[in-house]
C-alpha cells in the first residue's frame, strides 16, 4: 500500500510539473505574439472595436431593448403629435356630436397653385352625411358649410340606409393661375349612386349645377378619378419686364407673353434701343426681343435662334455686335 501511495504521489507531481512547464511556454507564446500583435495601431483598434460590440452584445439583455423578432408596436405614440386643430365629437354641444362614426379616409382640398401648395378644405365622410371642414389659420376646424350642415346622400330620394362606401374623391380642375378652381368632390355610397358635387361656396351643393348624381350597379367599392385636359395653359404665366428711370420714376413695361417666359432675362442698349435675351419655358428656348423707338416689342422667333436644343439657354448673356447692333446671347 505504502509503494502504491507513493507512485500516486509520484504521477501527480509529475503531471503539475507537466502543467506548469505547458502553461509557461502559452504564457511566453502569448507575449510574443502580444508584442508583435500590438506594434501595429490598426490591429489594436480592431481588437477594441471587437471587444466593443462584445460588451454590446453581453449587455444587450438588460439595456432594455425591443426583441427585433417578437416586436409589436406600442399601444401608444412614443412622438407627441401637435395637435393644429380637433373636431371631437364627445364633447357636449360640439355639431359633431350627433353624426355618425367616421369610417372613411380624408379628401383634401389643394390650392392650385404652382409654388407652395396648400389644403384649404377637408372632406369627411360619417355615414350618410359628408362634412366639409376649413384648414385656414382663422377657421382651422370650422364648418365650410356652415354649422350643422352636410351633404346628406339618403336625403337625395329618401332611401335611409344609403351610407358613404369609399372615401370622398376632391379633384381640381383649376388652370394654376387663379386660386380659385373649378374643384368637384366625387362621392361613392353602398347602393351604387355616385354623387358629383361642384364645391364653388361655402354652402351644401345643390341644384342641377352644383350637384349631379349616377347609379350604378351594386354598392361602391371604390373611386378614381385623373384630369385628361391636355389643352389646359401653362402651369406657370409670366413674361419679362422691362424698367427705365425717366429722370423722375421708373417706368415698367411688360413685353407680350402668351405662356412662362422672362427668365434669366439680360439687357443691352442699342443707342436709344433696347434688346433683351431671356428664357422661354414653353419651348425651351432662349428669346431675343428689340424695343423699337415707338415703344413696340418685336420678339425675334425662338426657332430663329441658332444652335439651340431643347432645354437650353437658361441663362442668357447678351451682347450687341458693332456697329450694326446684331444681338449675339451665350
Amino acid at each position: 500500500m505504502a509503494a502504491e501511495s507513493r507512485t500516486a504521489l509520484k504521477s501527480r507531481r509529475t503531471l503539475s510539473r507537466r502543467v506548469r512547464e505547458r502553461i509557461s511556454v502559452w504564457r511566453r507564446l502569448f507575449v510574443l505574439n502580444w508584442n508583435l500583435f500590438k506594434a501595429s495601431r490598426i490591429g489594436v483598434v480592431g481588437l477594441a472595436i471587437m471587444i466593443a460590440f462584445v460588451i454590446i452584445a453581453l449587455a444587450a439583455p438588460f439595456m432594455g431593448l425591443r426583441d427585433p423578432i417578437r416586436w409589436t408596436a406600442p399601444d401608444q405614440d412614443l412622438i407627441q403629435a401637435h395637435d393644429n386643430w380637433i373636431k371631437d365629437s364627445s364633447i357636449p354641444g360640439e355639431e359633431l356630436a350627433q353624426a355618425p362614426p367616421f369610417t372613411q379616409p380624408v379628401a383634401f382640398r389643394v390650392l392650385p397653385r404652382s409654388f407652395d401648395p396648400r389644403s384649404d378644405r377637408i372632406y369627411a365622410a360619417a355615414g350618410n352625411r359628408l362634412y366639409a371642414i376649413e384648414t385656414r389659420a382663422d377657421q382651422r376646424g370650422l364648418n365650410s358649410w356652415g354649422t350643422l350642415n352636410y351633404l346628406n346622400v339618403s336625403a337625395a330620394d329618401g332611401v335611409g340606409n344609403r351610407t358613404i362606401s369609399v372615401p370622398p374623391i376632391a379633384m381640381n380642375y383649376g388652370d394654376y393661375v387663379e386660386e380659385r378652381a373649378d374643384y368637384e368632390v366625387y362621392v361613392g355610397t353602398s347602393d351604387g349612386r355616385v354623387f358629383i358635387l361642384r364645391d364653388a361656396g361655402n354652402f351644401v351643393p345643390f341644384g342641377d349645377d352644383l350637384l349631379a348624381q349616377m347609379n350604378l350597379t351594386g354598392a361602391i367599392t371604390g373611386l378614381a378619378g385623373y384630369n385628361g385636359d391636355l389643352n389646359a395653359p401653362a402651369s406657370i404665366q409670366g413674361s419679362a419686364n422691362y424698367a427705365y428711370f425717366n429722370g423722375a420714376e421708373w417706368i415698367a413695361e411688360a413685353l407680350p407673353s402668351i405662356a412662362d417666359s422672362g427668365e434669366f432675362s439680360s439687357l443691352a442698349l442699342n443707342g436709344s434701343e433696347a434688346v433683351m435675351a431671356y428664357y422661354d419655358y414653353t419651348t425651351a428656348r432662349p428669346v431675343v426681343s428689340r424695343r423699337t423707338p415707338a415703344g413696340q416689342w418685336v420678339t425675334t422667333p425662338s426657332s430663329d435662334v441658332e444652335p439651340y436644343t431643347l432645354n437650353f439657354g437658361q441663362f442668357t448673356s447678351l451682347a450687341l455686335r458693332p456697329p450694326d447692333g446684331f444681338p449675339r446671347i451665350a
